[in-house]
């Protein structure tokens, strides 16, 4: 696809409201209430995150901010820097951070820096108000990037994060009316996205992501497309979660049974 055509996407996008929404099960620990979805779009709604996602994001958070520690500290760093690809309802971010402080009152040398990789303009502005009450203790510095994150990521400098998470809509035609004019040819989208991982990691950087592929195999994609890139692969599930009624990115049957996985570079 052209970049006329991603420069054209990322704007429709950054233009639409959000819609208001009931207060969430994780009340001020979520941003946006019950869900994040835009007003607007070829049909009305795009939906980009549901509360029903937390014990998954939870999930996620966890098994990567502890492996990421675990390979720092066997690497001899007093320091881990971690860099998230959509801040959405904060959900996951929130949760890395309070692991970060948690593991601070056990190591008082630990230092944490965050980045965030943040889209659209109102929820990059919540994630600044994140930062603003997250100026003291162990995370020391809290930066929000703005924009698309196929722009960003690559000015990011090599070897340089210990944990990213990754959880971004990636924007296609559809979400502005209009049909994709470009082919199906070329590397997996999943191996794309993973080659830009392992060159932001450092050595013992692990890799995060949400996980649910509607075409393939998930399995299929982590096990032969993607794990041949790192050292390791750690790969859990996460079972029973419902999605909601309404969910348009996910199926009850993906959502029922989830895959959480963590790659070693």
């Amino acid at each position: 696809m052209s970049r006329c055509w991603e420069e054209k996407m990322w704007k429709s996008f950054t233009q639409l409201a959000i819609e208001e929404a009931e207060v969430g099960v994780l009340g001020t620990k979520q941003s946006f209430g019950r869900h994040l979805h835009l007003k607007g779009g070829a049909t009305g709604q795009i939906q980009l995150m549901q509360d029903w996602e937390w014990p998954y994001m939870f999930a996620l958070a966890d098994v990567g901010f502890d492996l990421a520690l675990r390979h720092a500290r066997l690497g001899g760093l007093s320091s881990l820097r971690i860099l998230e690809i959509g801040w959405g309802q904060g959900i996951s971010g929130r949760r890395l951070l309070e692991n970060a402080e948690r593991a601070g009152n056990g190591l008082p040398q630990l230092q944490i820096e965050y980045e965030v990789v943040e889209l659209h303009p109102a929820v990059a502005a919540d994630a600044r108000r994140e930062a603003e009450t997250r100026k003291k203790g162990t995370v020391k510095a809290f930066h929000v990037h703005e924009g698309p994150w196929q722009k960003i990521l690559p000015e990011l400098p090599a070897q340089s994060y210990n944990l990213l998470f990754y959880d971004p809509l990636n924007i296609s035609p559809r979400y502005i009316g209009e049909q994709q004019r470009f082919e199906n040819w070329g590397l997996p989208m999943c191996v794309f996205e993973a080659l830009q991982f392992y060159r932001v990691l450092r050595p013992g950087g692990v890799a995060v992501q949400y996980a649910v592929s509607h075409r393939t195999s998930t399995v299929e994609l982590l096990q032969r497309q993607v794990a041949p890139l790192f050292r390791a692969l750690s790969l859990s599930r996460l079972s029973g979660l419902r999605a909601e009624a309404n969910s348009s990115y996910v199926t009850a049957a993906e959502a029922h049974d989830l895959y959480v996985p963590a790659f070693v570079k």
